[in-house]
């Protein structure tokens, strides 16, 4: 179709008049886009130079603000306000009152930025507020610089137009509008999932390329939607995971710190150079803290404010003492020490000490260290009954029940050889009568200790009554007669002598075997009775084993 011929058309016509009447919009709206978005540019910059300007002087201001220097804090103020473009800036302090100000308050401005100041602490990696700054901004420059490029900005916008209308006019002429009315009615007729395609005899120009790149990007972008959407939701089940996993740490982490703060003991965790990163509210209490006291804390505290290394400051060293105030250490070793409160200058609390390495998972060198100290007061009292429940109070010797314990774990143990011998103290009532009951207590603390130097390591020996005293010995009754008769001799020359008058000293023993068949212990001191008796019926000072074919004998006094 020729030029003229086209342009003669009312739809031609109707065409190119729109399209220079769109020229002309897209230039005005361009140009105004562009002046725009240029003041809107330079006035972001402004402000976010200001505000970065702000948030890295914010950390020097507020360890000004925290020393109370007003010169210095002045000072940087005034630095400020010649570097960016503030026409007022001030500091304030948390209770709203002004520290310091420069510039003026009264002058213009396009923005107030209001930034905190807080104080780091250290010890809890916390911060504390302790004021604010305020800046008011001038964005005046942009503006004027905005209006500065506006008619050059209109000039080149203009240019282009004419020049990109010109263009397309042509390029419209010959791709688009003498096909336009074909694709038109393909997009018509044919439903919108079928290809696009040019109802004409030939195929090799420029907009059969551009609907075979179109139906090609099609194509590809429902590949591209589908794998889009695979991958949202692997991404979906990704962040939900681990939002679980996040919220499972939290969950662990507040568990662990409950334990630790329900425990009795106090828990320090330490870095490798001492510093204490946490402590348990055991520990608190132990150094007479509290928690809203150590968690404002400013200062750091390590691990030798709470014990001294009394040779070597090596953590791995067997000899420490516990230092809670100076001055009032108590030196010990192997990990035991004695614990002073604070609140108690004359009690001694003995404490246990225990160190722990930590390590990462990625090297097995330790990174740190856990102390734990435990309080053994409790552990003491503990250890004290259950000796006074075992034992004879005059000669420190294991009593009755505590060796009749032993006696029913010996008939349940196979293969060892085991035996009892009773010993009783030959003509014992004469001296207590004579030389009154305090000689006698001592003369049974002395025969406790010959019997205790005569037995094996591994026997048993109790006081079971006033002058008895039982044995189990872990051996047969033949070798159990033989340090039985060791007893003997070792308490005959015991030369026990009361007001200058030495008194003769004998015992009497009588030896049975544990057999696997006894079921009473009662069956086994009567055995152990029987021979001792026969031995006092027999003269006393010897030693009977008991034989099982020999009839009972009565019982003398």
């Amino acid at each position: 179709m020729p030029i003229k011929t086209y342009l003669q058309q009312n739809l031609a016509k109707r065409v190119l008049i729109s399209f220079f009447l769109f020229s002309i919009v897209l230039t005005t709206v361009s140009t105004i886009f562009i002046l725009l978005s240029q003041y809107s540019n330079e006035k972001d910059g402004i402000i976010s130079n200001t505000q970065a300007l702000i948030n890295t002087q914010s950390e020097s201001i507020s360890q000004i603000l925290w020393n109370i220097d007003k010169p210095l804090a002045k000072i940087s103020l005034t630095s400020l306000m010649t570097s960016a473009n503030f026409t007022y800036i001030a500091i304030y302090t948390d209770t709203g009152d002004l520290f310091v100000s420069a510039g003026s308050e009264n002058s213009k401005f396009s923005k107030i930025i209001t930034k905190p100041l807080f104080f780091k602490n250290t010890l809890n990696n916390k911060k504390i507020k302790i004021g604010e700054i305020k800046a008011y901004i001038s964005t005046a420059s942009a503006k004027q610089h905005a209006l500065e490029n506006m008619l050059s900005v209109i000039l080149i916008q203009t240019i282009k137009a004419i020049i990109t209308s010109l263009i397309f006019l042509l390029l419209i002429y010959h791709l688009v509008i003498r096909h336009i009315l074909a694709l038109t009615k393909h997009i018509l007729t044919k439903p919108l999932s079928s290809k696009l395609k040019l109802d004409r005899t030939y195929h090799d120009d420029e907009l059969q390329l551009l609907v075979d790149t179109v139906n090609k990007s099609r194509k590809k972008r429902h590949k591209i939607i589908k794998t889009i959407n695979k991958d949202n939701s692997k991404l979906a089940k990704e962040v939900q995971y681990r939002k679980k996993a996040e919220n499972k740490a939290q969950a662990s982490k507040e568990q662990l710190l409950y334990v630790l703060n329900s425990l009795t003991k106090s828990v320090f965790f330490c870095k490798e150079d001492g510093e204490i990163l946490f402590m348990n509210h055991m520990a608190l209490k132990m150094l007479n803290h509290h928690d809203a006291v150590s968690s404002t804390t400013n200062t750091t505290l390590f691990i030798n404010d709470v014990i001294s290394f009394t040779e070597s400051n090596d953590i791995g060293s067997n000899k420490i003492s516990l230092n809670i105030e100076k001055g009032n250490a108590k030196y010990v070793s192997k990990l035991t020490a004695y614990h002073i409160p604070p609140d108690e200058k004359d009690t001694l609390t003995p404490v246990q000490i225990n160190l722990i390495p930590t390590k990462t998972n990625t090297t097995s060198q330790a990174n740190g260290f856990i102390v734990i100290i435990s309080d053994l007061t409790n552990k003491e009292k503990l250890e004290k009954m259950s000796y006074i429940a075992t034992h004879d109070h005059l000669t420190n010797l294991y009593n009755r029940m505590y060796l009749e314990t032993k006696i029913k774990k010996a008939i349940k143990t196979k293969n060892e050889a085991y035996s009892v011998a009773i010993i009783d103290l030959d003509k014992f009532k004469p001296v207590n009568d004579t030389c009154g009951h305090q000689t006698g207590d001592i003369l049974l603390q002395l025969v406790a200790k010959t019997l205790q130097a005569t037995i094996q390591p591994n026997d048993v020996l109790a006081r079971i009554g006033g002058d008895e005293f039982a044995i189990l010995f872990n051996a047969d009754t033949a070798a159990s007669k033989i340090t039985a008769e060791k007893i003997i001799t070792n308490i005959e020359n015991m030369n026990f002598t009361h007001e200058e008058k030495e008194l003769p000293i004998s015992c009497s023993i009588g030896i049975t075997e544990i057999k696997p068949s006894d079921k009473k212990l009662t069956d086994i001191f009567a055995r152990a009775d029987n021979a001792c008796y026969q031995v006092k019926n027999n003269g006393r000072g010897s030693v009977k084993v008991h034989e099982y074919s020999v009839a009972k004998l009565k019982t003398i006094a």
